[in-house]
């Protein structure tokens, strides 16, 4: 589901994970031929992106909501694509609608929220932030988003645990941050970085006291409490912060 829009009826049953947004058309872009027999993967779709939009924005914080919008477009275009046909078909039984319901939304759910992190990798490397790890196996097999600088370094005990860093990623956070809080214990400062548009004082309280820091691009700043935006962390300050700290190992 996207932060901010409105979706009535219960289609947290069928669609969940990527909800329909009426302000988002899909595009008419030229797809590779090979898309229309088979659907591509979430790194395909944003590798391809570059090809077929021109991105304005210079900022990480812009681009990772202007380049996630274009993937949205793209991917409502190869959905329709797919699936358009079968709809206008129209269906034989209730199990049939079902089938197609249910594949659509696993679709949406298992790509919605790690398209966010193959952004933010894309964003990592185009802005100097090279060194990390993703999915880095760590305490009883959990698995965080983002390391920083690498797997290595977090296993290594001589490394300085002041120089790590671990970035979960989550689209909304709301009623899911505390699944965070263990995923790497030799990290007690966690950077939660989420496109939720905004969340009650009292909560941001709640996950300060655990020590998260709230990473949400500088656009989405007015959406929270003004007596929160000065503590959150704009997508270019942790990249910078990150980077810096390479610097000094």
């Amino acid at each position: 589901m996207i932060p901010g829009k409105w979706l009535l009826g219960r289609g947290d049953r069928l669609f969940a994970g990527f909800a329909y947004r009426p302000d988002a058309e899909p595009s008419s872009v030229r797809v590779p031929l090979g898309w229309v027999d088979v659907f591509p993967s979430g790194e395909e779709i944003i590798a391809y992106l570059p090809e077929v939009f021109r991105f304005l924005k210079t900022t990480p914080d812009d681009l990772i909501i202007e380049r996630r919008d274009s993937e949205y477009k793209l991917f409502r275009q190869i959905e329709e694509l797919h699936i358009l046909h079968q709809v206008r078909k129209g269906f034989d039984s209730v199990d049939e609608f079902m089938q197609v319901a249910n594949s659509v939304s696993n679709r949406r759910k298992s790509r919605s929220g790690k398209s966010l992190e193959i952004h933010l990798e894309h964003l990592f490397q185009q802005f100097g932030l090279e060194a990390f790890s993703t999915q880095c196996k760590t305490e009883g097999n959990k698995r965080p988003d983002f390391i920083f600088p690498s797997c290595t370094a977090y296993h290594d005990q001589g490394f300085p645990e002041e120089k790590l860093r671990m970035l979960a990623v989550k689209t909304t956070c709301k009623d899911r941050w505390r699944q965070i809080l263990n995923e790497a214990n030799r990290i007690e400062n966690i950077h939660l970085f989420t496109l939720q548009e905004g969340v009650s004082p009292q909560q941001f309280t709640e996950m300060t006291t655990e020590k998260v820091t709230l990473v949400v691009p500088e656009p989405l700043h007015k959406k929270y409490p003004p007596e929160v935006r000065d503590k959150l962390l704009s997508l270019n300050g942790f990249i910078e912060e990150t980077r810096g700290l390479g610097r000094n190992i």
